[in-house]
């Protein structure tokens, strides 16, 4: 059929043409001949079509869409920004163009100069979760239009109407704000807590992780924060760091219950980039709770404080250590399929967090593992991580041991063969 469709695709009227390019990526065509040519096609004709059309078509371009079409798109768009709604603005226009390709960069930043103006004057009119976090995602991706003010009326925006919101609403603003302003980023933690609890089941694999790291990320610095603080008796301030503090916390804990739960379960998976992910996480934890001021300088008295404020982490988060038995263990799994790049991963996390987080079996397989397979490498790469297994300083003794007396002497044996 498409290529019965592709051979009598010069007859199309431009009306003919929408009807097929729009109806292809439904069918996930978009990546065929017969879509590079309607495309083409429709670059000729753009000025012909009406502005529903010029919508429909815009709804319908992917990464394969010529930068002529997309270009001509624009320019007979842009003169409909105001009598475009902003939900269609936000829908029709700014979500389906907002990944242009860099040929088209000059025409998108002058519709994005007339239609987010537009889109924030009318910003009660947005009513669906949907529509405000794609605004969201495309404002944080465009710092020109982010300014603080916007930034957060949105935020607001979505946390009015959270009761409304979806899994993958939430998911996609919590994405976004991971790289706000802290203040903001808490402050809408906060607000969403009991809604993203209730949503917590329905996330996907990859939603729940990015929600989880802006929680965790967050009680960490609060955490921190306290920590860091000399109340004295009576302190206002003292009071709301504690608050806040109980109730990250308790948001922390149940989404912790919630990965446990996504661990464990036969249906669930957890991809390697997943698991490396989570890695991190904790390595973030400890690494910001090891910033705090040790009692004396030095890298043995920071250590020390890190160690400290680790132990407190799971004195506050026990269900951690249950969770980072369940990632060591996959990790083992995982072994033989895991990158260079994933098993250095690995043992800089247990580098980091030690044994209390990552099992010694993990870091032993991921030892021997080095040691016995065969990889190519150029001189450069191989300084590289040689360097970086020698500035390994918190695994065990008999790790570094194995570092020193095996895994760097096949490295550089492998090398000079």
């Amino acid at each position: 059929m498409l290529l019965e469709l592709h051979r009598g695709k010069d007859a199309l009227t431009p009306n003919e043409l929408v009807c097929l390019f729009v109806s292809l990526p439904p069918l996930r065509k978009q990546e065929t001949d017969l879509y590079r040519a309607l495309a083409r096609q429709l670059a000729a004709v753009v000025d012909e079509l009406t502005l529903e059309e010029c919508l429909q078509v815009a709804a319908a371009c992917s990464a394969a869409a010529p930068a002529a079409l997309l270009e001509r798109l624009l320019a007979a768009l842009l003169p409909a920004v105001p009598h475009l709604t902003p939900a269609q603005l936000v829908t029709e226009v700014l979500d389906p163009l907002s990944a242009a390709p860099a040929p088209v960069e000059a025409a998108l930043e002058q519709l994005y100069d007339a239609a987010l103006p537009s889109v924030l004057r009318g910003l009660e009119e947005l009513e669906e979760g949907m529509e405000l976090a794609i605004l969201y995602t495309i404002l944080r991706s465009k710092p020109a239009y982010c300014s603080p003010d916007a930034e957060r009326r949105v935020l607001d925006a979505f946390v009015a109407r959270r009761e409304h919101s979806c899994a993958r609403s939430t998911a996609m603003v919590f994405t976004a704000v991971a790289e706000a302003p802290h203040g903001m980023l808490l402050h809408f933690a906060r607000a969403m807590a009991q809604r993203v609890l209730f949503l917590s089941t329905d996330f996907t694999t990859e939603e729940f992780m990015d929600v989880f790291q802006v929680y965790v990320a967050s009680y960490t610095s609060m955490l921190a924060l306290k920590e860091s603080m000399q109340p004295a008796p009576g302190d206002a301030e003292w009071q709301l760091a504690l608050q806040q503090e109980a109730a990250l916390l308790r948001t922390v804990a149940a989404l912790s219950e919630q990965l446990m739960l996504l661990l464990e379960s036969a249906s669930a998976y957890l991809s390697r980039p997943q698991l490396m992910e989570l890695l991190q996480v904790y390595v973030r934890v400890a690494e910001d709770l090891g910033a705090l001021p040790a009692a004396s300088p030095g890298p043995e008295a920071e250590r020390a404080e890190r160690e400290r404020m680790t132990r407190l982490f799971l004195t506050k988060l026990p269900q951690t250590r249950a969770i980072m038995r369940a990632v060591s263990a996959k990790c083992i799994t995982e072994l033989p399929r895991l990158s260079l790049k994933e098993l250095l991963t690995l043992l800089q996390a247990a580098d980091v967090l030690g044994p209390a987080f990552v099992q010694d079996a993990a870091v032993g397989g991921a030892l021997r593992e080095l040691t016995r397979r065969q990889m190519q490498l150029g001189s450069q790469e191989v300084e590289r991580v040689s360097t970086f297994l020698l500035s390994l300083q918190g695994l065990r003794s008999g790790q570094q041991r194995t570092i020193n007396e095996t895994v760097l002497p096949q490295l550089y044996k492998r090398f000079s063969a």
